[in-house]
């Protein structure tokens, strides 16, 4: 029953330190809205709106 306690343990210890490593990251290096984004999507919002400013 011991093994059991330490088994489940770990997986909630890995998947709370997953979630505040992710936290961190995305305080750290907020993610834009261009990131993950394909070369023919059709372009990104961001540069669409920096050519009207321009």
């Amino acid at each position: 029953m011991t093994i059991q306690y330490i088994i489940v343990g770990l997986i909630v210890a890995s998947a709370v330190g997953s979630i505040v490593l992710r936290l961190i990251r995305s305080i750290k290096k907020p993610v834009s809205k261009c990131d993950g984004c394909s070369a023919g999507c059709g372009g990104c919002a961001i540069h669409e709106l920096k050519a009207k400013k321009a």
